[in-house]
C-alpha cells in the first residue's frame, strides 16, 4: 500500500487493473483513503491510495519558494545519518533538533548543515531547534552545588574529630599525651 499523502493539484497516474490504467490526471480532492482525480481524458473517478502513483507533486513545483537548509542528522542508537529541511537560519553542527520522522517525532543531533538543492524537495522538515542552555546550566549548578555538600560535609566531620579529640584531651591527661605525640608527626 502507498504511505504517500496525495494533495490537491498532484499529478498522478493510475496503476490499479482498470479501464483507466495508465491514464495521467490531477488530484482534485481527498476525504481520506478516498482521492477525487481528474484524469486527462476528461473522466473524473475516485480511487483509492494504492491505486495511483504519484508523477508530480504539486508542493515540489513550489519548494523553489521556500527558504531553507539542508541539515543532516544522526538519531540515537542510529549509526546513519538523515537529512531534512530546516528553516531555522540559526541552526549549527552540534544543536539537538526534533525531527517529522515516518516514526513520529524524534530528536537528533546537528551533523551538517548545508544549503538546499535541487534533490532536496521531497525531504520531511525539522520541527525545532531544542533549546538546552537551561538544562545544561542547571545541570552544571547541581553538580556544582554537589561537590560543595560533599566538601562542607568532609570539614565537618574533621572539624567535628578535632573537637571531640580536644574535649577528651581535656578530661584525659593520658589521652591529652598521645594526641600531643601524635601532632608532631604532622
Amino acid at each position: 500500500m502507498n504511505n504517500f499523502r496525495f494533495n490537491g493539484g498532484d499529478r498522478v497516474e493510475v496503476t490499479s487493473e482498470c479501464q483507466t490504467t495508465g491514464v495521467q490526471g490531477t488530484v482534485t480532492a481527498v476525504n481520506g483513503h478516498n482521492i477525487t482525480v481528474s484524469l486527462d481524458n476528461s473522466l473524473t473517478r475516485v480511487y483509492n491510495k494504492a491505486s495511483l502513483k504519484l508523477v508530480k507533486n504539486v508542493v515540489d513545483d513550489l519548494d523553489f519558494l521556500s527558504d531553507y537548509l539542508v541539515v543532516s542528522v544522526k538519531h540515537e542508537n542510529s549509526y546513519s545519518f538523515y537529512d531534512f529541511k530546516c528553516y531555522d537560519k540559526d541552526v549549527k553542527v552540534g544543536d539537538v533538533v526534533v525531527c517529522d520522522t515516518a516514526k513520529g517525532f524524534q530528536t537528533a543531533v546537528v551533523k551538517s548543515v548545508r544549503n538546499k538543492n535541487t534533490n532536496s524537495n521531497n525531504l520531511k522538515d525539522i520541527v525545532c531547534v531544542v533549546d538546552i542552555t537551561e538544562f545544561n546550566k542547571r545541570k552544571a549548578d547541581n553538580k556544582r552545588k554537589q561537590e560543595l555538600a560533599n566538601k562542607i560535609r568532609d570539614k565537618a566531620k574533621k572539624i567535628e574529630k578535632e573537637v571531640l579529640y580536644n574535649m577528651l584531651a581535656e578530661r584525659d591527661e593520658e589521652f591529652a599525651q598521645l594526641l600531643k605525640d601524635y601532632n608532631e608527626f604532622k
